[in-house]
């Protein structure tokens, strides 16, 4: 049994998706959102009881949940995949939350079992004896790929993400700005939210689901930068890079939280530290559409390799196996 919240784009990704290959190796699944009332969430304590397991995935009970939840009588995993111990955006020039760490802290030590996106989300359980698995969040593959269309007449660079996350884009305006005066290129942007960066030509495309995959695909270059100063980017799957790669397009990235794991830089794509160096690095990249084919063929190579929902499913059905015995 799944308690996930289906409108939580984590909650899509990681559960929603992930049940059917699942599925596929023999466990069932039941996901239920998680209730808003007590008495509905004593209704789903009863139901528990059916199940071989219980997975929590990215919530934080309040303390009459915890104790709702700690004698369940079957084992009970917490699954996250950003730093909610922390605010996504600083208050008083501050990540910290008393507040959310306490609840966090209370997950953890209610949980028999956690499952984190990265090492570093996993870092922020502390060294509780219990099992804990790394378990990144997976990508569609195969899909759309950049390589199986005709060349862009007009190289395209690309970013994907919600309207809270454009900030990490407007930090590049500066180099997108000095690149737009020195070669043509068009930025597309898939959000909720427009995107605006004066002197460059931007085409705010609306994100949805049935056709992400395909406006990636049109992508020359992928773009994911984030500012390293504070835990919220440290926790960062990097989803959107991953993306970016399924779709053999060669991507730029900054070397924050799981970036770095999931590029080798050159090799399946590059990583930019600064302004001058994201500048540098996408002149490079406009100037050599043969390197871009290089990185794109390795970069869909990596998440072939390691990022699908059968790779993953797996590890989740081995963890459940070697942690709580069950589904051998």
């Amino acid at each position: 049994m799944v308690y996930a919240d289906a409108r939580m784009p984590s909650s899509r990704i990681r559960i929603l998706q992930m049940v059917p290959w699942l599925r596929r190796l023999g466990v069932e699944a039941t996901c239920l959102p998680y209730p808003r009332t007590l008495g509905a969430r004593f209704t789903l304590r009863r139901q528990a009881a059916c199940h071989d397991l219980v997975l929590l995935q990215k919530r934080l009970p309040v303390r009459a949940d915890t104790l709702l939840w700690r004698h369940l009588g079957r084992p009970l995993l917490f699954d996250f995949d950003d730093a909610i111990a922390f605010r996504q955006e600083p208050r008083a020039g501050s990540y910290l939350s008393p507040t959310r760490q306490r609840r966090f802290a209370r997950t953890v030590r209610l949980a028999d079992g956690i499952i984190a996106g990265n090492r570093y989300l996993a870092s922020l359980c502390g060294a509780a004896a219990k099992p804990v698995l790394i378990a990144p969040s997976p990508v569609p593959y195969p899909v759309a790929t950049c390589s199986a269309r005709p060349p862009n007449p007009v190289p395209i660079l690309g970013w994907v993400g919600g309207g809270p996350n454009l900030d990490s884009l407007a930090a590049l305006a500066v180099p997108l700005r000095r690149l737009a005066a020195r070669h043509p290129f068009r930025l597309h942007v898939l959000s909720d939210q427009p995107f605006t960066c004066p002197g460059v030509e931007v085409v705010n495309l609306p994100w949805r689901l049935a056709s992400q995959e395909e406006e990636i695909a049109r992508f020359d270059i992928g773009l994911m930068p984030l500012a390293a100063d504070n835990p919220w980017n440290a926790g960062k799957c990097s989803y959107k890079l991953l993306q970016y790669m399924a779709a053999g397009v060669a991507s730029v990235a900054s070397p924050v939280g799981m970036n770095s794991e999931v590029i080798d830089d050159g090799v399946n794509g590059l990583l930019a530290t600064d302004e001058a160096a994201w500048e540098r690095t996408l002149i490079r990249l406009l100037d050599d559409p043969s390197l871009r084919q290089r990185l794109g063929r390795a970069a869909r190579q990596t998440v072939a390799r390691a990022y699908t929902y059968p790779a993953i499913a797996g590890q989740w059905l081995a963890f459940f196996a070697s942690a709580f015995h069950l589904w051998p």
